[in-house]
């Protein structure tokens, strides 16, 4: 885990990997927050009072979230995008590159590649690039990071944050050489609805996978 001092010249990111002063090997996990964060503040609500999703969770889904790493998502959320371990595609892969989950107006997202580094940089660059890009409408930190872990004792680092009209948690892991970001977002009212069946999902993250222990 890196040291929570703040990043100071010796730790410079290389020229080759530096854009702005941040480092684009992190941008494939960062810049999509701010465009859920748009699509969610507007758009995906109303859809969401509008369909019936017929692809819902059942008790004893699994979800193939890397290809060491699954998750149980709780029953009755609609599986938008992602694998199950069950599933078989033509091109043999095991995991999607992001699952989404959604119920009630609360988006689960989790995203996932390689990645070399600490679940700190990778926290440390999402918020980077989200207060780099968000306008003065988007969304702003609350609190700072916190550790937790989940109950296959793979460690990560959580962060919250609001917005006029929604809040919601970033969590990062990194698990081997893969790393993961976990967002979560809704309405107040919903994500209190929905937080012990958030909770739940993400405690459940599984690295390495239990035949492999």
């Amino acid at each position: 885990m890196a040291s929570t001092v703040p990043v100071s010249s010796r730790h410079r990111v290389p020229a080759e990997h530096r854009f702005l002063g941040l480092d684009r090997r992190t941008f494939k996990y960062a810049a999509p927050a701010v465009v859920v964060y748009l699509l969610w503040a507007w758009i995906v609500p109303w859809v969401d009072s509008q369909v019936a999703w017929e692809d819902q969770t059942s008790t004893g889904d699994v979800i193939q979230i890397a290809d060491e790493v699954t998750m149980t998502p709780q029953p009755g959320w609609g599986l938008i995008s992602g694998l199950r371990t069950s599933d078989r595609t033509r091109s043999g892969e095991l995991a999607a590159d992001e699952t989404v989950l959604v119920k009630d107006g609360v988006l689960f997202l989790v995203q996932q590649g390689p990645f070399d580094g600490s679940t700190r940089t990778l926290l440390r660059q999402i918020e980077r690039i989200n207060s780099t890009t968000a306008d003065k409408g988007g969304f702003s930190v609350v609190g700072g990071p916190r550790p937790i872990a989940t109950d296959s004792g793979l460690k990560g680092i959580a962060e919250g944050y609001q917005s006029q009209r929604n809040i919601g948690v970033t969590a990062a892991f990194v698990a081997g050489d893969t790393g993961i970001r976990v967002q979560v977002v809704g309405a107040p009212e919903a994500m209190t609805q929905q937080a012990d069946d958030v909770e739940a999902m993400i405690q459940s993250i599984t690295y390495p996978p239990e035949d492999a222990r």
